[in-house]
């Protein structure tokens, strides 16, 4: 366990909900996270995945409680657990009556909804895979600046990684594994290192957190259905990726090559998360230039069934890494850099639990 650090104190200004995201994050590994979890919250321990990582399981954990109007049992729990620390970090004054406010103010804030304040991401139940709200309104769309009204939608904040498709075909057995092989036309030139072991279903060694490629428009779409989810729109990836100040790149307007993955080859990824946060959007969305292209469900105008790819480039070229740079493949085009990542209109149920996040405050 991490020390206490007088220092460090959380402002008392900060959200509830903030400041024991925090405290989990501070004083617990993931071992005993997860322990604590299946002790106090089994409806959430239940949704618990492999690969999930420490901060996707505090996120599930915060969400369910406060939620279902149980956030004042988690305070209790973690008093219980962490006396010492809690004390320190919850009670200013250090005394029973002033934590007793404490659970009571919080359970009338969650009973009520009083704190207005969106929790902004979730972790997806199926996929284990945390998603980032983009709230809806105006945004500047294009090379031209469109202006163009979207729906709230929520967008997985990284593409899907191998270990993640994984999960979706293990439960699918009959699904093909990311290939670079073309039936009688043979084998893609220049894909090696990215093709799975078809016989054990297994991506290359070493590529865990890379993107998945080799992904056809048709298994992006089966794993979005899989997760209930679907592919974006390029609209919806464009606003994911630029804010709505109409932007140059996800951070900005000045190219800077140190915030996002700029390959000489299009033969190379990296993990998911290399560059964040300096190369976030503003949405906290990671690898929205660079990496990998990224399959949407839009059609290009007049091309008929050709879709639009959004995100990756080649080399230190700021032209083609601007956000609003598009391309577009036949939809059974794979290729070692396009993948993708998907969307959902909004907060999933969580299977084990029956919980509705859909209008989580």
């Amino acid at each position: 366990m991490v020390p206490y650090n007088q220092a460090n104190r959380r402002p008392m200004s900060e959200p509830i909900h903030v400041r024991v995201r925090k405290f989990l994050q501070e004083f617990f590994n993931d071992e005993e996270l997860t322990t604590f979890s299946f002790d106090y919250f089994p409806q959430v321990y239940n949704n618990f995945t492999n690969g999930m990582t420490k901060n996707q399981k505090i996120i599930m954990l915060v969400e369910f409680s406060f939620k279902s109007n149980r956030f004042d049992e988690l305070l209790r729990a973690l008093e219980r657990e962490r006396s010492s620390a809690f004390m320190k970090n919850f009670s200013e004054n250090k005394n029973s009556n002033n934590l007793q406010d404490l659970y009571a103010s919080t359970a009338e804030e969650t009973r009520t909804g009083s704190n207005k304040e969106r929790l902004n991401s979730f972790i997806h139940p199926i996929t284990g895979k945390e998603m980032v709200r983009v709230s809806k309104g105006e945004f500047l769309y294009g090379d031209f600046k469109e202006t163009i009204y979207l729906e709230e939608f929520w967008i997985d904040k990284t593409p899907v990684t191998n270990a993640e498709f994984k999960l979706f075909l293990d439960e699918n057995p009959d699904h093909h594994v990311p290939s670079a092989w073309y039936g009688s036309l043979g084998k893609l030139i220049g894909q090696s290192g990215y093709e799975w072991d078809d016989s054990l279903r297994m991506f290359p060694a070493g590529k865990a957190n890379h993107p998945v490629v080799l992904v056809d428009w048709y298994s992006a779409k089966a794993y979005a259905e899989w997760s209930s989810g679907d592919l974006p729109t390029e609209l919806q990836w464009e606003k994911a990726a630029r804010g709505t100040d109409g932007r140059k790149y996800p951070w900005g307007d000045e190219w800077l090559e140190n915030n996002c993955y700029t390959p000489v080859f299009f033969n190379v990824t990296t993990s998911v998360g290399r560059f964040s946060p300096q190369g976030d959007s503003p949405y906290g969305c990671v690898d929205m230039v660079g990496n990998v292209l990224e399959w949407t469900r839009s059609e290009i105008r007049r091309i008929t069934k050709r879709r639009v790819t959004r995100g990756g480039f080649l080399g230190n070229i700021a032209k083609l890494a601007r956000i609003s740079a598009r391309d577009g493949a036949i939809p059974s085009f794979r290729h070692n850099s396009l993948g993708f990542r998907t969307v959902v209109n909004h907060p999933l149920i969580y299977s084990h639990s029956g919980l509705d996040l859909s209008d989580l405050k």
